[in-house]
Formats: C-alpha cells, structure tokens, sequence
C-alpha cells in the first residue's frame, strides 16, 4: 500500500468522512476483509454479523431478528456496541480493531422480516487503517472521474512506482493475442505499439492486460480501438490507443493508477483519442522489430 502519512489521513477523513463504501465482493477482495471474523460485541457478549457499508462515521451491519443478537441489540435505546474488524494486509499479520459505537437505527433489511440492518454510529473517529483503506477506494473513484485523461508514459521509473512488469503486457484484438510494447496509460485508455495493417485494426474491440506486484495481480481491461497511427519510418509498426469501457474498469487499476498520480502530477493531461501527430520514436521501433 505505501506509506501514508497522518497529514493524508487527516485529508482522507475531512473529504470523505460522510461518505459509504458498500462492501460488495470486489471491495470486500480489495480491503482483505475477513468476513467471518466480522463480528459485534454488546453486554458483554459477542456475535458474528455481516458488515453491509462503512463510513468514517457509521457502519452499517446485517443481523437475523429471531436470534439473541437481535434482542440484545434492540433492548435499550442507544445500545453500545463494539464492532470488531480484521484484515489480512499482503505480507503481513492479521489486523484487527474495534471501533466504538452506538445503535442508531435499526430497520428490516430489503423487506425481509428475518433480517435487519443496523446502523452503528461511531463515538469516536476510527482507526487509521480504515481510514487509510477506505480513503484509497473514494480517492480512486474521484481521481478516476477528475483525471480520467490525464496520460502516464511508461519508462523504467513510472513502472517502478506502479509496480508494473511491462513486459508482461497483454493485447488483443478480437480476441487474437498480439504481442505489444506499452506506450502509456490512464484511467481511460492506454496507448500500445503492435505490428500490424490499420484497415485490421482500426475500431476493434480490444482487451489488454496488466501485470502487477506487491501484491501480485493480473487486471485485464476491455475497450475500443479508437486511434491508429504509423509510426514515422517503420509503416508496419502502429500506435494503437485503446479506449477503456469505462463502467467495467476495476477498482483495483483504478487504485494502483491514483496511488501513482498522488505521487506526482501529470502536467499535460491528454485524450487519447485525439492525438493528430504521426508519432516516431525509432527506439520503441528498433525493440519492437527485435523482438519480431
């Protein structure tokens, strides 16, 4: 995750403090979350429950309404509860915290009498690593619609930073792998260097791939042809630029690209689809027909 620093948390929980985070499968993946060691503590007694949406300032939970659970949450106004939150961070320990609470409002959840959501507001700010982790995700999907076309050209450093093993770059094209030098990237598209005719290439549906470390993960992301250029002096050699179907790009590009931009600021923010220039960079040329 990197090193955050008190100054960004304090940024994370006055920007996004009244703001949820449902805990869907692919949140759920991307915080370590260990469910089943979700659980409430009240009177003295503990509980397992299931965490539905989170803010700085409340969680909500899901719990059956025939059990003791729901007697004892229900048994007085206001009901201090502790609710306990475990974590499996890559390369290290199991987390665990309570965060503080108190019950303040309790109702049927989605219309079904054998269950309830109960909203659990907190009595004081929360832990900093929740903090830390939910910061990141409203981060990502803010940076993603603000600095969706912002470009980022891959070199030796910006892979470091990303963590991005470039040469492991996958590309498609209707669903036939080619293979590809990774020119630059965004939130919204990417830019490739393939081999290849543009009548064949031009408004394709395309997919390409990315491999990431720490922690290792592989994310493939669909979208549209959207540019073909040749390359100035090598004619066989295209710059395609691929437009991301945006609605379907994971959270977790979306979080090693902001983790990036955070990092440093991209001067000339670009849109991928309207670059005019023939481009010419004899040296992606010269690799590329080296490894052809």
């Amino acid at each position: 995750m990197g090193i955050i620093t008190s100054q960004q948390l304090t940024t994370y929980y006055d920007k996004y403090r009244d703001m949820e985070i449902m805990f869907s499968k692919e949140i759920t993946t991307i915080l370590h979350l260990v469910p089943r060691q979700i659980y409430f503590k009240c009177g003295g007694e503990q509980w397992p429950c299931i965490i539905n949406s989170t803010s700085f300032l409340q969680s909500r939970i899901i719990i059956g309404t025939r059990g003791g659970a729901f007697r004892k949450i229900t048994e007085k106004e206001n009901a201090k509860v502790s609710l306990h939150f475990s974590f499996t961070p890559p390369k290290s320990d199991l987390v665990t915290f309570f965060v503080n609470t108190r019950v303040s409002e309790v109702s049927k959840f989605s219309g079904n009498q054998e269950l309830a959501i109960v909203t659990l507001e907190f009595t004081q700010r929360p832990p900093d690593l929740l903090i830390e982790l939910v910061g990141r995700i409203h981060a990502a999907n803010k940076n993603a619609f603000r600095r969706r076309e912002e470009r980022i050209t891959i070199s030796k450093e910006v892979t470091r930073k990303l963590q991005l093993d470039d040469k492991k770059t996958t590309f498609s094209i209707d669903n036939v792998p080619r293979k590809c030098i990774l020119r630059d990237i965004s939130f919204s598209g990417a830019k490739v260097i393939i081999v290849g005719v543009p009548k064949f290439v031009k408004n394709k549906e395309a997919v390409v791939g990315f491999s990431f470390e720490e922690p290792d993960e592989f994310i493939e992301i669909a979208g549209k042809v959207v540019q073909v250029v040749s390359i100035e002096g090598r004619k066989e050699l295209l710059a395609v630029s691929l437009h991301f179907d945006e609605p379907k790009v994971s959270l977790a590009y979306k979080i090693r690209i902001s983790n990036y931009l955070s990092t440093i600021r991209i001067k000339k923010p670009a849109n991928s689809a309207d670059e005019n220039s023939t481009i010419s960079d004899e040296k992606i040329a010269s690799e590329k027909a080296n490894k052809e």
